[in-house]
């Protein structure tokens, strides 16, 4: 049995391991670095634009005491500068990072984009001796051919040319692989281990407002006139970000993809929980489902939700039980996830 003595131990060892987050603006990122500071790491966040950085650093605090094991650099990875500084020191590279994406860019710019910006980090941090990379990326990436009648798991690789998806899923599916084709071609001492995650939920921290919580806000603002025939499977951020340490540092995740995908819920199941549990915003909220689709996108796609359209489609069917068993991967119930997430926004006032 551990003793105090045995965590005060490994809590001394930890503030000397320092792990860098490729992007600690975004949503994901922000609850990876609290987590890693709540377990007594050394956290460095990479950010596109450093004017941030105040901003960053308050809502942190709020969540985590950095205690002077904080800091924010300047890396984005479109570019090759500040990568060898920002990765220099580090033991582990948490890859949340990617690059933006605008308009509809033809398949050939995105695989160039996706490999140039996952290369870039890759070969930072393998010249720096750093000893695992745990990636992000979306669950779309491991769905199996069309017509199987099997479950996803991670030996399915999705085949981009059979499923409709969004430009910036596209890249991110494109960038785990390419992740892979790196360690292979360069034969890396480096180990790999990739998080396949469902649609991100949970409670705002900071400015950084995710698509799934834009969705939310409609809705409870009355944006939403009829409800899509919809859904999407619920991760909430705060589970994501303890698995991301897990994976980080379980000996039998080295060299393996997981899949990190929660509770599918419907759009009209979520409308009736948020109206029973915020019963003040109720009347706002749309009761008739929509006969077809094309309107209620429209209506959500002006708000910048359109981020979410590749989860917003038919229930997907994944076997989590890899991450179930190896990482001990147990999300909490969606609707935990939901309430927390619109109550934080109706206490930031977008409600």
């Amino acid at each position: 049995m551990a003793t105090l003595c045995d965590d005060a131990t490994r809590m001394r060892g930890r503030h000397q391991e320092c792990v860098l987050v490729t992007d600690g603006f975004g949503y994901l990122g922000r609850w990876i670095v609290v987590a890693l500071l709540r377990d007594g790491y050394r956290v460095r966040a990479a950010v596109a634009d450093p004017r941030w950085e105040a901003e960053i650093r308050g809502a942190i605090a709020l969540h985590a005491n950095a205690a002077g094991r904080f800091d924010i650099v300047a890396a984005d990875v479109q570019c090759d500068a500040g990568w060898e500084r920002a990765i220099a020191g580090c033991a582990f590279v948490l890859h949340n990072a990617a690059p933006l994406v605008a308009g509809t860019p033809r398949r050939t710019e995105l695989a160039q984009r996706a490999q140039q910006a996952t290369w870039r980090v890759l070969h930072a941090a393998d010249r720096a001796g750093v000893q695992r990379v745990v990636m992000t990326a979306p669950a779309l990436a491991a769905l199996p051919p069309c017509g199987a009648m099997r479950r996803a798991d991670e030996s399915c690789w999705t085949r981009m040319e059979t499923v409709r998806l969004d430009a910036r899923t596209q890249m991110r599916i494109l960038a785990e692989r390419d992740a892979w084709a790196f360690v292979e071609r360069h034969r890396s001492r480096m180990q790999l281990t990739t998080l396949l995650a469902g649609s991100v939920h949970g409670p705002l921290l900071g400015a950084d407002t995710p698509a799934s919580a834009q969705l939310l806000a409609c809705l409870l603002n009355g944006r939403v006139r009829r409800l899509p025939r919809l859904g999407f499977d619920v991760a909430d951020a705060r589970d994501l970000a303890a698995l991301h340490l897990r994976a980080m540092r379980h000996p039998d995740a080295a060299d393996q993809r997981f899949l990190a995908v929660g509770e599918h819920m419907q759009v009209d199941e979520i409308v009736t929980l948020l109206r029973a549990r915020f019963p003040q915003y109720a009347a706002r909220m749309p009761t008739r489902v929509a006969s077809g689709l094309s309107a209620c996108l429209d209506r959500l796609f002006d708000t910048g939700v359109q981020r979410l359209a590749p989860e917003l489609c038919r229930c997907r069917d994944y076997d989590t039980s890899k991450a179930t068993r190896v990482l001990g991967w147990s999300p909490r119930p969606a609707r935990d996830s939901l309430i927390d997430a619109a109550r934080s926004l109706i206490l930031a006032g977008q409600v």
